[in-house]
Protein backbone atom coordinates (compact mmCIF):
# COMPACT_ATOMS: atom_id res chain seq x y z
CA UNK A 1 0.00 0.00 0.00
CA UNK A 2 1.28 2.95 -0.91
CA UNK A 3 2.44 5.70 1.69
CA UNK A 4 -0.71 8.10 0.23
CA UNK A 5 -2.79 5.23 1.55
CA UNK A 6 -1.24 4.27 4.80
CA UNK A 7 -1.44 8.05 5.72
CA UNK A 8 -5.13 8.71 4.35
CA UNK A 9 -7.08 5.77 3.32
CA UNK A 10 -7.22 4.51 6.71
CA UNK A 11 -9.15 7.74 8.00
CA UNK A 12 -12.81 7.67 8.40
CA UNK A 13 -14.62 10.84 7.69
CA UNK A 14 -16.50 10.61 11.86
CA UNK A 15 -13.70 12.95 12.73
CA UNK A 16 -14.00 15.23 10.33
CA UNK A 17 -17.66 15.22 10.87
CA UNK A 18 -17.53 15.89 14.44
CA UNK A 19 -15.36 18.78 14.54
CA UNK A 20 -18.00 20.71 12.61
CA UNK A 21 -20.80 20.14 14.58
CA UNK A 22 -20.56 23.36 17.01
CA UNK A 23 -20.57 25.21 13.67
CA UNK A 24 -23.40 23.32 11.94
CA UNK A 25 -25.18 24.65 15.69
CA UNK A 26 -24.73 28.16 14.90
CA UNK A 27 -25.27 27.89 11.60
CA UNK A 28 -29.03 29.32 10.88
CA UNK A 29 -31.07 27.20 8.59
CA UNK A 30 -31.14 28.70 4.87
CA UNK A 31 -34.04 29.07 3.27
CA UNK A 32 -35.00 27.19 0.29
CA UNK A 33 -34.17 29.05 -2.80
CA UNK A 34 -34.71 27.44 -5.44
CA UNK A 35 -17.95 13.12 -21.18
CA UNK A 36 -16.17 11.66 -20.01
CA UNK A 37 -15.39 8.72 -22.14
CA UNK A 38 -14.25 10.16 -25.44
CA UNK A 39 -13.97 6.08 -26.93
CA UNK A 40 -17.48 5.39 -25.88
CA UNK A 41 -18.61 8.62 -27.40
CA UNK A 42 -17.24 8.70 -30.74
CA UNK A 43 -19.98 6.69 -32.47
CA UNK A 44 -22.93 9.26 -31.49
CA UNK A 45 -20.64 12.61 -31.98
CA UNK A 46 -20.11 10.78 -35.94
CA UNK A 47 -23.86 11.78 -36.00
CA UNK A 48 -24.29 14.85 -34.99
CA UNK A 49 -23.02 16.43 -37.48
CA UNK A 50 -22.37 20.67 -37.03
CA UNK A 51 -23.66 21.73 -33.66
CA UNK A 52 -25.19 24.90 -33.37
CA UNK A 53 -23.77 28.25 -31.68
CA UNK A 54 -24.76 29.20 -28.85
CA UNK A 55 -27.43 31.71 -28.65
CA UNK A 56 -27.07 35.52 -28.04
CA UNK A 57 -23.44 35.90 -28.93
CA UNK A 58 -22.09 39.47 -28.96
CA UNK A 59 -20.40 40.25 -32.36
CA UNK A 60 -17.43 40.29 -30.92
CA UNK A 61 -17.55 36.61 -29.23
CA UNK A 62 -18.56 35.62 -32.45
CA UNK A 63 -15.34 36.86 -34.06
CA UNK A 64 -13.57 34.83 -31.22
CA UNK A 65 -15.49 31.97 -31.82
CA UNK A 66 -14.80 32.15 -35.57
CA UNK A 67 -11.24 32.24 -35.20
CA UNK A 68 -11.57 29.55 -32.45
CA UNK A 69 -13.07 27.28 -35.19
CA UNK A 70 -10.51 28.39 -38.10
CA UNK A 71 -8.01 26.75 -35.12
CA UNK A 72 -9.50 23.86 -34.42
CA UNK A 73 -10.12 22.83 -37.97
CA UNK A 74 -6.75 23.94 -38.93
CA UNK A 75 -5.56 20.68 -37.04
CA UNK A 76 -5.32 17.92 -39.90
CA UNK A 77 -4.36 14.48 -37.78
CA UNK A 78 -7.90 15.46 -35.75
CA UNK A 79 -10.75 16.17 -38.56
CA UNK A 80 -13.38 15.52 -36.06
CA UNK A 81 -11.48 17.93 -33.50
CA UNK A 82 -14.39 20.73 -33.78
CA UNK A 83 -17.47 18.69 -33.57
CA UNK A 84 -15.82 16.79 -30.72
CA UNK A 85 -15.40 20.23 -28.72
CA UNK A 86 -18.50 21.81 -29.41
CA UNK A 87 -20.17 18.66 -28.55
CA UNK A 88 -18.24 18.59 -24.90
CA UNK A 89 -19.67 22.40 -24.58
CA UNK A 90 -23.22 21.45 -24.91
CA UNK A 91 -22.62 18.42 -22.67
CA UNK A 92 -20.93 20.51 -19.95
CA UNK A 93 -23.81 23.01 -19.57
CA UNK A 94 -26.29 20.68 -18.63
CA UNK A 95 -24.32 18.25 -16.52
CA UNK A 96 -22.58 20.76 -13.96
CA UNK A 97 -24.53 22.35 -10.74
CA UNK A 98 -21.98 25.42 -11.05
CA UNK A 99 -21.87 25.54 -6.81
CA UNK A 100 -25.26 26.53 -6.53
CA UNK A 101 -26.44 23.77 -4.11
CA UNK A 102 -24.64 24.30 -0.96
CA UNK A 103 -27.78 26.62 0.99
CA UNK A 104 -30.25 23.48 -0.02
CA UNK A 105 -27.51 20.92 2.50
CA UNK A 106 -28.15 22.68 6.20
CA UNK A 107 -25.89 20.31 7.39
CA UNK A 108 -23.03 20.52 4.58
CA UNK A 109 -20.07 22.66 4.86
CA UNK A 110 -17.18 23.60 2.87
CA UNK A 111 -14.55 21.73 5.20
CA UNK A 112 -16.76 18.65 4.89
CA UNK A 113 -17.48 18.58 1.01
CA UNK A 114 -13.48 19.28 0.60
CA UNK A 115 -12.67 16.31 3.40
CA UNK A 116 -14.97 13.69 1.48
CA UNK A 117 -13.41 14.89 -1.68
CA UNK A 118 -9.92 13.94 -0.11
CA UNK A 119 -11.10 10.76 1.07
CA UNK A 120 -12.46 10.00 -2.33
CA UNK A 121 -9.23 10.90 -3.90
CA UNK A 122 -7.07 8.61 -1.89
CA UNK A 123 -9.91 5.60 -2.66
CA UNK A 124 -9.74 6.76 -5.68
CA UNK A 125 -6.10 5.82 -5.76
CA UNK A 126 -6.17 3.32 -3.72
CA UNK A 127 -8.24 1.17 -6.22
CA UNK A 128 -6.00 2.17 -8.68
CA UNK A 129 -8.57 4.24 -11.15
CA UNK A 130 -7.88 6.78 -13.75
CA UNK A 131 -7.96 10.26 -12.68
CA UNK A 132 -11.02 10.74 -15.30
CA UNK A 133 -13.17 8.48 -12.82
CA UNK A 134 -12.03 10.69 -10.17
CA UNK A 135 -13.07 13.72 -11.83
CA UNK A 136 -16.88 11.95 -13.10
CA UNK A 137 -17.39 10.69 -9.70
CA UNK A 138 -16.72 14.35 -7.77
CA UNK A 139 -19.34 15.50 -11.08
CA UNK A 140 -21.90 13.18 -9.60
CA UNK A 141 -21.65 13.81 -6.04
CA UNK A 142 -21.66 17.73 -6.77
CA UNK A 143 -24.66 16.85 -8.94
CA UNK A 144 -26.33 14.36 -6.70
CA UNK A 145 -25.62 16.95 -3.76
CA UNK A 146 -28.28 19.31 -5.82
CA UNK A 147 -31.04 17.17 -6.49
CA UNK A 148 -31.32 15.75 -2.65
CA UNK A 149 -30.89 17.17 1.10
CA UNK A 150 -28.21 14.92 3.43
CA UNK A 151 -27.46 14.32 6.71
CA UNK A 152 -23.97 14.28 7.33
CA UNK A 153 -23.20 10.71 7.85
CA UNK A 154 -24.42 9.89 4.59
CA UNK A 155 -21.74 11.51 2.96
CA UNK A 156 -18.73 8.35 3.48
CA UNK A 157 -21.41 5.74 1.83
CA UNK A 158 -22.52 8.40 -0.79
CA UNK A 159 -18.63 9.08 -1.67
CA UNK A 160 -17.87 5.29 -2.11
CA UNK A 161 -21.21 4.56 -4.29
CA UNK A 162 -20.12 7.80 -6.50
CA UNK A 163 -16.50 6.03 -7.03
CA UNK A 164 -17.71 2.86 -8.26
CA UNK A 165 -20.06 4.33 -10.07
CA UNK A 166 -17.94 6.27 -12.02
CA UNK A 167 -15.55 3.54 -12.93
CA UNK A 168 -18.50 1.48 -13.96
CA UNK A 169 -19.24 4.08 -16.20
CA UNK A 170 -15.89 5.74 -17.73
CA UNK A 171 -13.91 2.62 -17.24
CA UNK A 172 -16.46 -0.05 -17.73
CA UNK A 173 -15.10 -1.70 -14.65
CA UNK A 174 -17.15 -3.76 -12.24
CA UNK A 175 -15.06 -4.17 -8.66
CA UNK A 176 -14.33 -7.54 -7.16
CA UNK A 177 -15.09 -8.76 -4.06
CA UNK A 178 -11.78 -7.71 -2.48
CA UNK A 179 -13.09 -4.14 -2.43
CA UNK A 180 -16.57 -4.59 -0.49
CA UNK A 181 -14.39 -5.79 1.64
CA UNK A 182 -12.78 -2.94 2.26
CA UNK A 183 -15.39 -1.19 2.15
CA UNK A 184 -16.60 -3.26 5.15
CA UNK A 185 -13.81 -1.91 7.08
CA UNK A 186 -15.76 1.56 7.16
CA UNK A 187 -19.04 -0.10 8.59
CA UNK A 188 -21.28 -0.75 5.18
CA UNK A 189 -21.58 -4.02 3.27
CA UNK A 190 -22.87 -4.65 -0.65
CA UNK A 191 -26.55 -3.85 0.63
CA UNK A 192 -25.93 -0.44 1.20
CA UNK A 193 -23.43 0.58 -1.18
CA UNK A 194 -26.27 -0.79 -3.93
CA UNK A 195 -28.95 0.63 -2.20
CA UNK A 196 -26.86 4.14 -2.62
CA UNK A 197 -25.95 3.61 -6.14
CA UNK A 198 -29.53 3.07 -6.84
CA UNK A 199 -30.76 5.87 -5.21
CA UNK A 200 -27.92 8.43 -6.97
CA UNK A 201 -29.41 7.22 -10.26
CA UNK A 202 -33.25 7.93 -9.93
CA UNK A 203 -32.01 11.25 -8.51
CA UNK A 204 -29.88 11.57 -11.24
CA UNK A 205 -32.53 10.17 -13.62
CA UNK A 206 -29.92 7.90 -14.59
CA UNK A 207 -27.69 10.18 -16.21
CA UNK A 208 -24.33 9.78 -15.75
CA UNK A 209 -22.35 11.38 -18.71
CA UNK A 210 -20.53 14.17 -18.27
CA UNK A 211 -17.87 16.69 -19.38
CA UNK A 212 -15.18 17.29 -17.08
CA UNK A 213 -11.77 18.35 -17.28
CA UNK A 214 -10.01 15.54 -19.00
CA UNK A 215 -12.40 15.48 -22.18
CA UNK A 216 -11.26 19.02 -22.57
CA UNK A 217 -7.64 18.56 -21.83
CA UNK A 218 -7.65 16.16 -24.59
CA UNK A 219 -9.04 18.67 -26.71
CA UNK A 220 -6.65 21.43 -26.10
CA UNK A 221 -3.58 19.01 -26.15
CA UNK A 222 -4.31 18.95 -29.65
CA UNK A 223 -4.02 22.45 -30.46
CA UNK A 224 -0.98 22.88 -28.27
CA UNK A 225 1.44 20.29 -28.01
CA UNK A 226 1.77 18.80 -24.55
CA UNK A 227 4.17 16.27 -23.30
CA UNK A 228 3.35 13.88 -20.64
CA UNK A 229 4.83 16.09 -17.65
CA UNK A 230 2.77 18.70 -19.12
CA UNK A 231 -0.65 16.58 -18.78
CA UNK A 232 0.54 15.36 -15.43
CA UNK A 233 0.58 18.90 -14.11
CA UNK A 234 -2.80 19.56 -15.73
CA UNK A 235 -4.14 16.87 -13.78
CA UNK A 236 -2.88 17.76 -10.56
CA UNK A 237 -4.00 21.85 -10.79
CA UNK A 238 -7.33 19.85 -11.90
CA UNK A 239 -7.73 18.01 -9.06
CA UNK A 240 -6.56 20.61 -6.39
CA UNK A 241 -9.39 22.65 -7.84
CA UNK A 242 -11.95 19.45 -6.98
CA UNK A 243 -11.58 20.08 -3.59
CA UNK A 244 -13.13 23.54 -3.30
CA UNK A 245 -16.36 24.47 -3.16
CA UNK A 246 -15.91 28.00 -4.74
CA UNK A 247 -14.08 26.47 -7.77
CA UNK A 248 -17.18 25.44 -9.01
CA UNK A 249 -18.25 28.17 -10.53
CA UNK A 250 -15.82 28.10 -12.92
CA UNK A 251 -17.31 25.04 -15.87
CA UNK A 252 -14.64 22.01 -16.59
CA UNK A 253 -13.65 23.90 -19.78
CA UNK A 254 -12.70 27.12 -18.14
CA UNK A 255 -10.50 24.58 -15.52
CA UNK A 256 -8.93 23.04 -17.97
CA UNK A 257 -7.86 26.11 -19.74
CA UNK A 258 -6.63 27.40 -16.90
CA UNK A 259 -4.71 24.97 -15.52
CA UNK A 260 -3.29 24.07 -18.96
CA UNK A 261 -2.01 27.73 -19.40
CA UNK A 262 -0.27 27.42 -15.80
CA UNK A 263 1.40 24.22 -16.46
CA UNK A 264 2.68 25.35 -19.72
CA UNK A 265 4.50 28.27 -17.68
CA UNK A 266 5.69 26.10 -15.48
CA UNK A 267 7.09 24.03 -17.19
CA UNK A 268 8.82 27.05 -19.37
CA UNK A 269 6.35 26.47 -22.58
CA UNK A 270 5.42 28.43 -25.18
CA UNK A 271 1.74 29.51 -24.45
CA UNK A 272 -0.45 31.87 -26.71
CA UNK A 273 -3.26 32.62 -24.00
CA UNK A 274 -5.32 34.09 -26.92
CA UNK A 275 -6.84 30.64 -28.10
CA UNK A 276 -8.15 30.80 -24.76
CA UNK A 277 -10.80 33.17 -26.32
CA UNK A 278 -13.09 31.00 -28.66
CA UNK A 279 -14.65 29.61 -25.54
CA UNK A 280 -17.96 31.28 -24.67
CA UNK A 281 -16.57 32.00 -21.22
CA UNK A 282 -14.00 34.25 -22.91
CA UNK A 283 -10.33 35.23 -21.31
CA UNK A 284 -11.38 37.20 -18.52
CA UNK A 285 -13.38 34.00 -16.88
CA UNK A 286 -9.90 32.09 -17.59
CA UNK A 287 -7.51 34.48 -16.15
CA UNK A 288 -10.03 34.30 -12.91
CA UNK A 289 -9.46 30.78 -12.84
CA UNK A 290 -5.68 30.55 -12.93
CA UNK A 291 -5.78 32.90 -10.37
CA UNK A 292 -7.80 30.44 -8.06
CA UNK A 293 -5.02 28.10 -9.15
CA UNK A 294 -2.45 30.37 -7.95
CA UNK A 295 -4.09 30.53 -4.63
CA UNK A 296 -4.50 26.74 -4.18
CA UNK A 297 -0.71 26.13 -4.74
CA UNK A 298 0.09 28.89 -2.34
CA UNK A 299 -2.14 26.70 0.49
CA UNK A 300 -0.78 23.44 -0.54
CA UNK A 301 2.45 24.38 -0.29
CA UNK A 302 1.52 24.72 3.66
CA UNK A 303 -0.76 21.55 4.11
CA UNK A 304 1.49 18.52 5.04
CA UNK A 305 -1.79 16.38 4.39
CA UNK A 306 -2.77 17.24 1.80
CA UNK A 307 -4.26 13.87 -0.44
CA UNK A 308 -3.21 16.09 -3.70
CA UNK A 309 -0.57 16.84 -3.38
CA UNK A 310 0.93 13.66 -1.51
CA UNK A 311 -0.03 11.75 -4.18
CA UNK A 312 1.37 13.78 -7.10
CA UNK A 313 4.56 13.56 -5.15
CA UNK A 314 5.04 10.30 -5.51
CA UNK A 315 7.20 9.02 -8.22
CA UNK A 316 4.85 7.36 -10.61
CA UNK A 317 3.29 10.95 -11.12
CA UNK A 318 7.05 12.27 -11.64
CA UNK A 319 7.07 14.37 -8.63
CA UNK A 320 5.29 17.77 -10.67
CA UNK A 321 3.77 19.00 -7.21
CA UNK A 322 7.48 19.15 -6.63
CA UNK A 323 7.90 21.08 -9.44
CA UNK A 324 8.58 24.92 -8.76
CA UNK A 325 6.28 27.86 -10.63
CA UNK A 326 7.39 30.87 -12.56
CA UNK A 327 7.45 34.12 -10.20
CA UNK A 328 5.74 35.71 -12.40
CA UNK A 329 2.29 34.16 -11.70
CA UNK A 330 2.68 34.25 -7.97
Amino acid sequence: MSNLSQRYFGRDLTNLIATTDIRLQKKKKPTVSTFSNTVAHKESISTLGEEKRPAKITPTLQQKVAEFDRLVRSVPSNPGLHELFWYLKEQETRSNSLGRYMPLQPELTDSLRTGLVDWMVCFNEHLGLSSAVLHLAVNILDRFLGAETLHKHELPIVGIACIILAAKFEQHLFLSARVYNEITRFGYDRVDVVGTEARILSALKYSLAAATEPDFVMVYSCLQEAGSTCLLLVSYFTELLLRKYKALRFLPSCRAAAAFHVARIALRLPDRFEWMMGMEQGKKEVAECVAEIVKELRLAAGEKDNPVVMKYCDKKYRTVALIEIDSRIL
